[in-house]
């Protein structure tokens, strides 16, 4: 497994996909704080042009971000059937099993590692050039991704489990984005009529990311900042981690070369 890990970081970091979805990303952050700094100079006294401004957006939007290291998963394992990587490791003896750990794994540290490169230019290019003080909405956000770490994880797992379930990169995307957006949207939509589909849907990290979370101008009012809303976030994406991981295995070991 040792040496799986190691060739699998050494084509990672060797290929451009991490380092072209991470520019990309980091770029558009950078245009938008660009665009508040250029609107401070033009028109004095434009509200919208603080830190507290800038952050909120990302911490009003945790399940986009979280959705976006789930999407470079993708696009690092798009191929890995058709390069031969899967079938390769299997002859050398590697149990499958470990395959598809080392393969959450691999993308959890590239996720984590984009991410964090991402929100540092975000929250740096924030801080130099917007009005405000920073200390209180850098400390809501770095929260809010602790606590959404997890779920980030359980995210990266469903898709690779994704690609394993289905026959194609833009079905098992498709697959993917219907279970961690779409799904949860229509319980969310129908729990506003039935009690009982609303306990549920209020138990799925993409809706209470967004229900249980308020940060605008006023300031914020986030789950993560109270010890019952903490070990929600903490738990639950644990579990779905646990259920992701156990569904990919699964499949993982049904596969057909």
């Amino acid at each position: 497994m040792a040496h799986y890990l190691k060739s699998e970081w050494y084509r990672i970091t060797r290929s451009k996909t991490l380092y072209l979805y991470t520019l990309v990303l980091a770029a558009v952050t950078l245009a938008a704080n660009t665009l508040l700094f250029v609107m401070n100079q033009l028109e004095p006294g434009f509200p919208y042009g603080t830190v507290h401004f800038s952050l909120s957006n990302v911490v009003g939007m945790i399940p986009m971000v979280i959705a976006l290291a789930g999407v470079l998963a993708i696009l690092l394992y798009a191929d890995d059937l058709k390069r031969g990587t899967f079938k390769n490791a299997l002859l050398q003896g590697m149990p499958r099993a470990q395959l598809f750990l080392a393969k959450c794994l691999m993308s959890v540290l590239a996720g984590v590692i984009s991410m964090a490169g991402i929100l540092l230019v975000y929250v740096g290019s924030a801080v130099i050039m917007l009005h405000g003080p920073a200390a209180e909405s850098v400390q809501v956000l770095l929260g809010g991704m602790g606590a959404a770490l997890p779920t980030l994880i359980a995210v990266i797992v469903l898709a690779l489990a994704c690609l394993h379930l289905c026959s194609g990169t833009a079905s098992a995307f498709l697959l993917w984005i219907s279970i961690v957006f779409v799904v949860p949207s229509i319980l969310h939509s129908l729990g506003l009529y039935f009690e009982p589909v609303a306990q549920i849907a209020n138990w799925l990290p993409t809706v209470f990311f967004q229900s249980e979370v308020i940060a605008n101008r006023s300031g914020f009012d986030c789950l993560w900042e109270t010890p019952s809303g903490l070990m929600k976030c903490l738990v639950t994406g644990g579990g779905f981690m646990v259920l992701f991981a156990a569904l990919g295995l699964w499949r993982t070991r049904k596969m057909e070369l």
